[in-house]
């Protein structure tokens, strides 16, 4: 087995979901993952127990030989807004072109994530069960867009508009009504990400 650049595979294929998340998966200690992280070498068990996790093949995973994620950017999926707002674990993962992530998305690598669409307020735009991509990199909002925010409470996928230092919040589907958050209130806000762009069902 070459060890060389296996961290940095295990890291790649991680993409932005925690360590632990990884190793609980992998049904491997959190030690154990930081040690293979940190260049120890790991038994064969646990390297196929991380492919596995991974979604990787192991020979990829093991010498780089393959494919595996080399063109591509691991994007974990969260099962909802509130889902990925409380930073629950992804409930799955992704394979995106590293092209669309970079050039397209404007996305480092490890900041973009997706997360389901669970109602009809961005339609026609994003449907329920769509997955919006999320750059999780932009954490306020900077200008007018399509954001994942909290406020009360309640995760939320709407464009937001800035109004003075008021900010309207908007669906794409005419059945919301707008509504605006007070210059006061502002401060409550939390932003979650920037939406990208979207994969969609067919």
């Amino acid at each position: 087995m070459n060890d060389d650049g296996l961290g940095k595979r295990i890291r790649t294929a991680m993409g932005d979901e925690s360590a632990r998340s990884i190793a609980r998966r992998a049904d491997i200690s959190d030690s154990t993952l930081r040690s293979i992280l940190a260049g120890s070498r790991p038994t064969v068990d646990n390297l196929a127990a991380l492919a596995r996790a991974l979604d990787v093949s192991l020979d990829w995973l093991a010498t780089g030989a393959d494919a595996g994620l080399a063109h591509g950017v691991r994007v974990p999926v969260y099962a909802g807004m509130d889902a990925l707002a409380d930073d629950a674990p992804p409930v799955d993962a992704l394979v995106l072109p590293e092209d669309l992530t970079h050039a397209h998305l404007r996305c480092r690598d490890g900041a973009i994530v997706a997360a389901k669409v669970g109602d009809d307020a961005m339609t026609p735009g994003l449907a329920e069960g769509d997955l919006a991509l999320v750059d999780r990199a932009c954490g306020r909002i900077a200008h007018d867009g399509l954001y994942v925010m909290t406020f009360e409470g309640t995760a939320l996928l709407r464009r937001i508009q800035r109004s003075g230092a008021a900010l309207i919040v908007e669906a794409d589907n005419p059945a919301f009504r707008a509504w605006t958050i007070e210059a006061a209130r502002v401060a409550e806000v939390r932003v979650v990400g920037r939406v990208t762009g979207a994969v969609r069902r067919i």
